[in-house]
């Protein structure tokens, strides 16, 4: 039987390496091309013969560049492309052209040097319905479905699926977009995650001897927030891409758990050793704060740079990694934690086509923060 082959774009986030880890148990996936600019942070990709490592800044390289790498790596034979290459920018415009930027090289070089290729997987993510702005810019048909209408203009992942669909029909690939929402996973060196801000801000109040403050507000607090376990989110995207008799299109992927922080928080508090403040909202605010608003109780950007100094001294005398604290996505927690809507999309479109499985959230919070421990990126 002929051997698969892959390309991931961005190999080295929490997505590719979690795509990498799924394409490594079967054996039909060989070669494995991982593009990305530092090199394979997977132990067990650095001795794999089945890894073709590219390695190139997408930012400065031309798309011809990029070709040529793929090429060398064997890209001729590749039927799949999974894209999750990503650059965060704070002038919206901008980070529209990048991103759109980078996504356009990948679609090029891959058009140029690999004949073959079935389908292009791009990820985006429910920033498409707007659930990071709230108001009139979101959608409010709950739960969101993958054709509901787009609310607002500036907004890359539109731009970005647009962009797919026009070299997919050229090219006759299926083209497929995953929308997953907050992603647990975790990669060496890269800790813009929610879930280790979280383990971080928890394993702080433990040394600390504080309770277990949740940041944001009440109504945030008992509302539906869907997570996206990165594992899971590519056995999903792999799913697609092998089934040919799956149309292009774009599905929401989630662990279908449908989870709450009041049913989540109490959990993590005992995987830590922490107590809840009884109550767990103090002020009129956090527990009856406007529609449509974002208000944190507590918020983790002020909280974390206060408590700067005392981490320092936790990650001294444990021998931890102080990058993850610096590098974590507080102010990212304080807009989940903070919101006054729900975060559920609909499961239907991916159930039509077979895909039925759920994740337990908490085990995957679990596991992620023995994985932090592992690393020294919080206390064991």
């Amino acid at each position: 039987m002929s051997k698969r082959c892959a390309i991931i774009f961005g190999a080295n986030g929490i997505s590719g390496i979690a795509m990498t880890k799924v394409l490594l148990e079967s054996d039909e996936w060989s070669p494995i091309i991982c593009v990305s600019r530092r090199p394979p942070q997977l132990e067990e990709t650095s001795a794999n013969s089945r890894i073709q490592f590219v390695s190139i800044d997408m930012v400065k390289s031309s798309a011809d560049e990029l070709a040529s790498k793929i090429s060398a790596a064997g890209g001729a034979v590749a039927q799949h492309a999974y894209f999750y290459t990503y650059l965060e920018k704070q002038d919206p415009k901008e980070h529209i052209e990048i991103n759109k930027m980078l996504l356009e090289k990948a679609l090029h070089a891959v058009s140029l040097v690999s004949p073959k290729l079935k389908s292009f997987m791009l990820q985006t993510g429910y920033k498409h319905y707007g659930n990071h702005l709230g108001g009139d810019k979101m959608v409010h048909d709950y739960p969101w479905k993958e054709d509901a209408p787009r609310v607002f203009k500036d907004n890359f992942y539109f731009h970005q699926e647009d962009l797919l669909y026009e070299y997919a029909v050229n090219k006759n690939w299926r083209w497929l977009v995953t929308r997953p929402n907050v992603i647990l996973g975790v990669s060496k060196g890269n800790y813009m995650n929610f879930g280790v801000s979280i383990a971080l801000y928890a394993a702080l109040q433990k040394s600390l001897g504080r309770e277990f403050i949740f940041p944001g507000n009440e109504v945030e607090y008992n509302a539906i927030f869907d997570h996206s376990s990165a594992d899971n989110n590519c056995r999903f995207q792999e799913y697609l891409s092998l089934n040919d008799k799956i149309p292009s299109g774009a599905f929401n992927i989630c662990n279908n758990d449908k989870p709450k922080f009041s049913e989540l928080w109490p959990k993590i508090a005992n995987y830590f050793g922490l107590k809840l403040p009884e109550p767990l909202f103090r002020d009129e605010k956090a527990k009856h704060p406007e529609p449509n608003s974002v208000y944190c109780q507590l918020p983790l950007t002020e909280y974390a740079e206060k408590e700067k100094k005392a981490w320092y001294n936790i990650a001294e005398k444990n021998g931890l990694d102080t990058n993850a604290y610096d590098y974590a996505t507080w102010q990212f927690v304080d807009a989940v934690a903070g919101r006054t809507w729900p975060d559920e999309a609909s499961m239907e479109k991916a159930a039509k086509y077979g895909w039925t499985r759920k994740v337990d959230t908490i085990q995957e919070y679990y596991k992620l923060f023995d994985e932090l421990k592992k690393m020294k990126v919080i206390p064991k």
